[in-house]
């Protein structure tokens, strides 16, 4: 069974749950896990990540000009793309023309797709983790309403106000919210969002294993950013610390570290029938 599949099955504050009971620790590619010949934010590279390993996707979301809504990373599309120039100021048309560039700079058959043919795909297949960089989040959510996902879906938010924001849009979705001191945990538990509904994001610096203990005496999953260079030990640390979601920039290295050659965790009860 997929992550999507399971998470549609359990509802998405039931998944994780499950998952910080028996002490699962899942990866997430992050920008939906880009390697040689697949470039970031694209289906393509979703589904190539996605059959190897049971992984999440950070993915990135912008607003085009028509108010499309795309995944993209930069404001810009040169470094991604065939083309060049700011989003905001290319047509449905011509951005329908162009073509995803890997991390090596090298052009690909890939299209640039719409945060609703991304939905439309994760459908049973995956969990997508949102992360909104220019877009209201009102379209966000109708787009995730339309395509049925809000229980396959977790959205970013920058801050406290903001998580209360999507909260209030439907209490049913989880949210990735920051909390980097004991001062965070408290604003979080006093003001809301339920901690059913939270995933701690806790940055991508030393972790603070104590700041760790607390929330998840809350009962509040650990996301962890491992990103930048690959470091085996630092990913094993975070594991055995209790991280529930650690994102990365090297996924399959990363599977590989702490599920073994096949990329499949040991005990996997939430996802696996």
């Amino acid at each position: 069974m997929s992550l999507g599949a399971a998470a549609d099955d359990a509802g998405g504050p039931a998944f994780f749950a499950c998952l910080r009971e028996n002490n699962v620790a899942l990866l997430a590619a992050h920008r939906g896990g880009p390697s040689s010949g697949y470039p970031e934010n694209a289906l393509e590279t979703f589904a190539a990540v996605t059959g190897s390993a049971p992984i999440l996707l950070e993915i990135d979301i912008r607003q085009g000009p028509d108010e499309t809504l795309y995944l993209l990373h930069d404001t810009t599309l040169d470094r991604t793309t065939t083309g060049a120039g700011p989003l905001q100021r290319v047509s449905r048309e011509t951005l329908g023309a162009i073509k995803l560039r890997d991390n090596a700079g090298r052009a690909t058959g890939f299209s640039v797709p719409t945060l609703s043919e991304a939905l439309d795909w994760a459908d049973g297949t995956a969990i997508l983790e949102l992360d909104i960089k220019d877009a209201p989040l009102e379209p966000v959510f109708e787009a995730i309403v339309q395509a049925g996902a809000r229980e396959e879906v977790v959205i970013i938010a920058d801050d406290l106000e903001e998580a209360r924001g999507i909260h209030a849009l439907d209490p049913a979705l989880m949210i990735s919210a920051p909390i980097y001191s004991q001062s965070d945990l408290d604003d979080v538990l006093e003001y809301g969002p339920p901690a059913s509904n939270l995933l701690a994001w806790t940055g991508t610096h030393t972790p603070d294993f104590t700041l760790w203990e607390n929330i998840k005496s809350h009962d509040i999953s650990i996301i962890y950013g491992a990103l930048g260079r690959f470091d085996a030990a630092q990913l094993k640390r975070a594991r055995d610390a209790g991280a529930g979601l650690i994102v990365t920039d090297h996924w399959r290295r990363a599977a590989r570290t702490l599920y073994g050659a096949d990329m499949q965790p040991d005990s996997f009860s939430c996802v696996a029938p």
